[in-house]
């Protein structure tokens, strides 16, 4: 989805277009959308969203009078969701506020936006920044956190990584295998799917993971990196599986490991792990049963629990 953004831009530019990006930069309180959230404006379409409503309506509106001027200009604006708000009020109630960064784009910044799309399409990062200058993107630069913004009293700058940051493994390749990929490709992850069966139809037919592998699992430790961007979910054909694929990972400095199974079957686990040795505080960082408890029965309903536990965790910091 976020490439899609950026293939948008580098199509209005590719036209000559005079387009705008607006990037929700800051944010306090209750409002529209988070940080992070863009939208393009050109003279006779937007694409993408900063939250909806009369705030987005307010900051579109001023926009296309730069463009209609032909105006180039870079600056933020801040709008108060606040029903006793007086100066930038946005005319909503939600008890918040929120900074957007208004950076116009022209035929100069192509080289920056084909590079955003190289880091999506070649799996790399690199990071976006948005000031007065205008639009940059460094190559290989994720020496920051996730968002950053300064706003000083002559200066201001906000940045971003972008590209393929979050990696999420399933080990094991069945139908929940199948619907989580399809969900967390659509959030943003880079999905990785491994089987240790051959011919297994539901591996097969998985077409939305970017990759998969059919693997020994005695091989999981060496091939899923250790990284505070990788995720892995465990959810083989069986316990026993279950088990021994827990072991191996169990120890992996990871942002998350979740198992899938029943309170009885997390329960059995354990307790067998516990007699190999495993040590107590291990399991402390381990979801199981994986996911929020929304009492989720389907493969979809389990894809959206585990997707929601993910984002929480992710979003947490």
């Amino acid at each position: 989805m976020k490439n899609k953004f950026w293939q948008k831009a580098h199509d209005f530019l590719e036209k000559n277009e005079l387009v705008y990006v607006v990037a929700v930069v800051s944010g306090e309180g209750s409002a529209p959308n988070r940080v992070g959230a863009k939208i393009l404006v050109s003279h006779d379409e937007i694409f993408g969203t900063i939250g909806g409503g009369r705030s987005e309506h307010l900051i579109v509106e001023k926009v296309k009078e730069y463009i209609a001027e032909n105006e180039q200009c870079t600056q933020i604006a801040v709008l108060e969701h606040r029903k006793d708000a007086d100066e930038n009020a946005s005319g909503m109630i939600c008890n918040g506020s929120q900074t957007y960064a208004i950076v116009a784009l022209t035929k100069e910044h192509l080289p920056h936006i084909k590079n955003i799309i190289n880091a999506y399409t070649e799996k790399g990062v690199g990071k976006l920044s948005l000031s007065p200058h205008g639009l940059i993107f460094k190559d290989n630069d994720c020496s920051q956190e996730r968002f950053s913004f300064i706003n000083q009293e002559d200066h201001w700058e906000y940045h971003e990584i972008l590209g393929v940051l979050d990696k999420l493994y399933i080990v094991g390749g069945g139908h929940c295998s199948i619907s989580l990929s399809q969900l967390m490709i659509n959030l943003g992850f880079h999905v990785t799917v491994y089987e240790n069966r051959e011919n297994i139809q539901t591996y097969n037919e998985n077409i939305y993971a970017n990759e998969k592998f059919i693997v020994d699992y005695d091989n999981l430790p060496d091939i899923i990196p250790n990284s505070p961007h990788t995720y892995i979910a465990i959810m083989t054909f069986g316990h026993a599986y279950d088990q021994y694929v827990l072991e191996k990972l169990i120890g992996k400095d990871v942002k998350y490991l979740g198992m899938m199974g029943s309170q009885s079957k997390v329960k059995a686990v354990f307790a067998n792990l516990k007699e190999k040795g495993v040590k107590q505080e291990l399991f402390d960082s381990v979801h199981a049963p994986i996911g929020l408890n929304i009492k989720s029965n389907t493969p979809e309903e389990i894809a959206v629990s585990i997707a929601g536990e993910i984002i929480k965790i992710r979003n947490s910091g």
